[in-house]
């Protein structure tokens, strides 16, 4: 059964309460900051609000918020005092493949007696850095992170570090070598092949005789850069032609708008000489196949296109070929490296998942089966 938006709101600000996050009379966000985390209406947010306090778990105080109801905080029973937790830090929860990873982190930590702190960054240095210290103040015993903007320079590392030098700390989708030398816990990874999964794409659309080959790439995340290196060293191994023209390169903060103007449409103009374009993700892919469509251009016929993670967006409409994205498996063996830490200080506990190719109609219209 589908959950409503309000069931996700509400659960969440649960979560929150139960964890010791959101505090005993403590104001939760307001309704601007609910609605932007999760892209929904205010009407929406008051209905979650509405439930909430008739389930007493809070309060509101005319004029000045909303807050939580005493004796609902995570201390206030003898079981819920003595219930440890580990800090997760996510820049996003609500959409796309983060909330199977982020179930696997909460279903493995549930399992062995944790309770999950979460805090959102939404690629925010600062609510990065306030994340940090709080996990660090209230004392967590390890922490999972996906570190902002994960392509460019780990801008709180001191903070990790500080932080790893007591407590286990994993990241999600970044190499925590940079980590090494923290003395104490060493730091671990989470990590999908994904350099391995361009190559794996760059090679499925060359046996199908593709040679001009263009890519979308994410240049803020560790995703994307790996991503890149991976088309690069396929189209330079096999002595295929690289044009800086044919890469579009774009940031998180493009994601809202990079198909509305013009630059997607002039992209597209750019490309107009080759026959295959690889997406960062499968959200990229099925947006360029609805702009290739309005355009007259058909996929897979004139041009193929490939994604990457496979979400739900790689089953809409044409079926997609993509890269198998762990995502709950990702989350559960995240939480168990932490775990792992805490008994163990020392150990190695990084790991990459292999990239697995998953074809689809997008690329071979005799491949996937029927529309």
């Amino acid at each position: 059964m589908p959950e409503f938006k309000y069931q996700r709101v509400a659960g969440w600000i649960r979560d929150q309460v139960k964890s010791g996050f959101f505090e005993e009379d403590k104001r939760i966000p307001g309704e601007e900051e609910l609605c932007g985390r999760f892209d929904v209406s205010r009407q929406t947010v008051r209905q979650a609000m509405k439930i909430l306090e008739e389930e007493g778990l809070v309060y509101k105080i005319q004029g000045s918020g909303t807050y939580v109801s005493p004796g609902n905080g995570a201390r206030q029973t003898e079981e819920k005092s003595s219930l440890k937790s580990i800090g997760v830090l996510m820049n996003s929860v609500n959409d796309y493949i983060f909330p199977q990873v982020l179930k696997g982190i909460s279903d493995c930590l549930y399992e062995n007696g944790y309770a999950m702190r979460l805090c959102i960054l939404s690629q925010q240095y600062e609510l990065e850095r306030e994340a940090i210290k709080r996990m660090t103040g209230d004392r967590v015993s390890g922490l999972i992170a996906e570190p902002v903007k994960s392509g460019l320079p780990l801008i709180n590392r001191e903070l990790y570090c500080s932080f790893a030098r007591e407590h286990p700390l994993v990241f999600l989708h970044r190499r925590a070598d940079e980590m090494r030398g923290t003395s104490g816990f060493r730091a671990g990874s989470m990590m999908l092949d994904d350099a391995g999964g361009f190559w794996k794409l760059a090679e499925h659309l060359y046996g199908l005789g593709h040679r001009k080959i263009a890519a979308v790439c994410k240049l803020d995340e560790s995703t994307g850069v790996a991503r890149y290196e991976g088309y690069m060293k396929f189209m330079l191994e096999h002595q295929l032609e690289i044009k800086n023209d044919r890469i579009l390169w774009y940031s998180s903060e493009d994601i809202q708008t990079m198909f509305t103007g013009h630059k997607m449409r002039e992209y597209l103009d750019r490309i107009s000489g080759c026959t295959a374009v690889m997406c960062h993700d499968d959200r990229i892919a099925f947006r360029l196949i609805q702009l290739l469509k309005d355009k007259g251009i058909r996929v897979p016929e004139d041009m193929a296109v490939t994604g990457f993670d496979d979400s739900e967006y790689a089953t809409m409409d044409i079926s997609l070929t993509t890269i198998v994205h762990p995502q709950e498996e990702l989350g559960r063996r995240a939480a168990r490296a932490v775990l792992e830490l805490l008994k163990e200080p020392g150990q190695e506990v990084s790991y990459t998942f292999p990239a697995v190719l998953r074809t689809g109609r997008s690329t071979d219209a005799g491949d996937g089966g029927p529309d």
